[in-house]
């Protein structure tokens, strides 16, 4: 039964559901406490609303009477078209209530009153179970079940129509059944593209975002071509070879990549450099191969390797460039040895055995006071070797060393 508002903004369908007689039977003085009141609500176009809404239920003692003998109001949940209370859970009925014919009024939101008003009498009553189904966006409630008038044979248009014979409902409209791509199925028998021999309820489904066995689904699981996932915990698009799903459309979370070898740490792929810490960084089942790399300092004048998982920077050695006056040392610029002298003054040896106190001067050893050889004689001449110093010549015996005096030979002058 279908009751429509005044201001035609809804259309109801309203029942009551009663498991007890609402007056009290013979030798029984006790009063229904609540009622259960079931419905229906569609707006004017037939579709099941989904809404929470404010409703006053009243009974009267008559259709048109004017005061009420209870009323309440509830909030009302109405959830695919359907909706459900308790009559009486809010105001308690009195004790007299139900002495008598009874009316029940309907008031929704701030729509007037619904009319007419629904006897309330003393038998248990309801409406048909089949006018309380709501049914989904696109189906029909016909006796009871919702069908969709489009492609439904025992409701073809409208309730109660059935196709005959080989005929099929498509469209709204009965018409006969032909299999046009000669698949072995028509559209009736649940072919849902008759033009296509590779689609229809047994052939296979393929990752092709088609249903090709016409079950409603697209690419669903155990589709022909599915791919495999791999979860990216850590989300460094490289996943954990050991947790994956088969699928044909990439799933949240997932990558095609299953090589990581820690799925916790978005540092550790088989993308990451690897670096000196002890660890595989790029899951090629080797640690610190080729770190060195990574140990760098920022120096050119330092070696830099890795060794146990630690970074070693040795200091280039320049000593092979050092001298007296001169010590071995990296120029940073260019990562190469140089000289650098050592303070003017420092003692050295220039290698030439005539000089004594040899100082470096700017980087160079120079030589310092000649040696003191001694006085030459006429039979003795004092000289020096830069190579082994000091060094004397003497004359020959007999050479005329002054009067009546000649040399020895050695060295001495003495009396003929």
């Amino acid at each position: 039964m279908k009751r429509a508002f005044l201001r035609g903004r809804w259309t109801a369908v309203l029942g009551v559901v009663a498991l007890f007689l609402l007056v009290p039977l013979p030798g029984h003085s006790a009063v229904p406490t609540t009622v259960g009141y079931q419905g229906s609500l569609t707006d004017p176009a037939g579709t099941p609303v989904n809404t929470t809404l404010p409703m006053v239920f009243s009974l009267y003692d008559a259709p048109a009477a004017a005061t009420p003998l209870w009323s309440e109001t509830q909030s009302v949940t109405v959830t695919n078209g359907i909706f459900s209370v308790r009559l009486g859970s809010v105001t308690p009925f009195p004790a007299n209530l139900f002495t008598g014919p009874r009316f029940l009024g309907v008031k929704v939101d701030t729509d007037p009153e619904m009319t007419p008003r629904l006897p309330f009498d003393a038998a248990p009553f309801a409406f048909s179970a089949e006018q309380l189904v709501a049914c989904a966006p696109g189906q029909t409630n016909c006796a009871g079940t919702c069908v969709d008038l489009q492609s439904d044979t025992s409701n073809c248009g409208t309730c109660g129509t059935v196709c005959a014979g080989a005929e099929t409902c498509i469209g709204g409209a009965c018409t006969l059944d032909p299999d046009d791509d000669d698949d072995g199925w028509t559209v009736g028998a649940g072919d849902c593209n008759d033009a296509d021999p590779e689609i229809n309820p047994d052939a296979p489904e393929v990752c092709n975002d088609v249903d090709d066995d016409c079950d409603d689904i697209i690419d669903e699981s155990g589709a022909v071509g599915e791919t495999e996932w791999f979860a990216d915990a850590d989300a460094d698009s490289f996943g954990d070879p050991s947790i994956s799903t088969f699928a044909c459309s990439q799933p949240p979370g997932t990558v095609p990549d299953g090589s990581d070898c820690d799925d916790a740490d978005p540092e550790i792929n088989p993308g990451a450099p690897e670096i000196c810490n002890g660890v595989d960084d790029n899951c090629n089942a080797s640690v610190d191969e080729g770190a060195d790399a990574s140990c760098g300092d920022g120096s050119l004048c330092t070696t830099d390797v890795c060794a146990s998982g630690a970074c070693q920077n040795t200091p280039l050695d320049c000593s092979g460039i050092s001298d007296a006056c001169n010590v071995g040392a990296c120029d940073e610029g260019t990562g190469a040895c140089v000289p650098q002298a050592v303070a003017d003054g420092t003692a050295c040896d220039d290698a030439d055995a005539c000089s004594v106190a040899d100082q470096c001067q700017a980087g160079a050893c120079a030589g310092g006071a000649p040696l003191d050889c001694g006085v030459s004689t006429v039979c003795a001449t004092r000289f020096c070797d830069s190579a082994t110093g000091c060094g004397v010549t003497y004359a020959p015996a007999g050479i005329a060393c002054g009067t009546g005096l000649v040399c020895n030979g050695s060295g001495s002058c003495v009396p003929l």
